[in-house]
């Protein structure tokens, strides 16, 4: 009792403080520091597996938590940016496998960041214009003004690989604050054992070691290579294990 009841405490701890840095916007580079943290609590999830392995029965979910707070308007510039300079040189698009639609706040950008890469991989000629044609066809604005659209899409600023960095570490971080807030709150129900709570754990960062890897994968082969140099990817000190046996 007293050697679970020490587990759940110390795996509370590592989630607490694994959202906290999720959410501390002081921090000079939250990417890698949120993944150091996230790698220190596999670290203790393969530590402590062993003296409480796997029992067969259902791995407890947390209660969904409320929904999501409104995007910063610092994040939707950053994905308007990112459109329009990718509008402006989509050849630039190829060296962002790493970025999904997903990691868009708003589903207008997800939707026009989906056509958009989509037309660059097919070579298709790439303006505001032919942009907006490409998304009212898939029904992308959803209500939104054209003329919106194409405002924004006609003044890129910086490179669409700037914006982009910006764009996947605010994804991240709001998947690693989520996956805290789920561990939290399963440490809390007392029916959960060390034998749940750890399998429950991984799963809960699972996504976040889905996305880290995506990040670390390496570019798409080219016939020759790029000769401009790329931003680092985000790594830790010790690479982020896969945590989701």
């Amino acid at each position: 009792m007293i050697r679970a009841e020490h587990t759940r405490r110390t795996l509370r701890e590592h989630a607490v403080r694994l959202e906290q840095l999720a959410e501390d916007s002081t921090l000079p580079e939250p990417a890698t520091v949120v993944l150091e943290r996230a790698d220190a609590l596999g670290r203790f999830l393969d530590l402590a597996e062993p003296q409480w392995p796997r029992q067969p029965g259902h791995v407890p979910r947390a209660v969904p938590a409320a929904a999501n707070e409104a995007p910063a308007e610092e994040d939707l510039d950053a994905e308007r940016l990112l459109l329009a300079a990718g509008t402006a040189r989509p050849q630039d698009l190829a060296a962002l496998g790493w970025l999904h639609p997903e990691d868009f706040r708003l589903p207008l950008h997800q939707g026009l960041y989906r056509c958009l890469t989509a037309m660059a991989q097919r070579g298709d000629p790439i303006d505001p214009i032919t942009v907006l044609w490409k998304a009212q066809q898939h029904a992308v604005l959803n209500g939104a003004g054209p003329a919106h659209v194409l405002d924004f899409l006609r003044q890129p600023v910086g490179s669409a690989e700037h914006w982009a960095e910006h764009i996947y570490t605010r994804a991240l971080l709001a998947i690693a604050r989520t996956a805290g807030r789920e561990i939290t709150a399963l440490t809390h129900y007392p029916a959960h054992t060390p034998h749940h709570l750890i399998p429950a754990a991984r799963r809960a960062l699972a996504p976040l070691a889905r996305m880290h890897a995506r990040r670390r994968a390496p570019p798409p082969s080219t016939a020759t290579p790029a000769a401009s140099p790329r931003p680092p990817a985000l790594t830790t000190t010790t690479p982020f294990r896969a945590i989701t046996r």
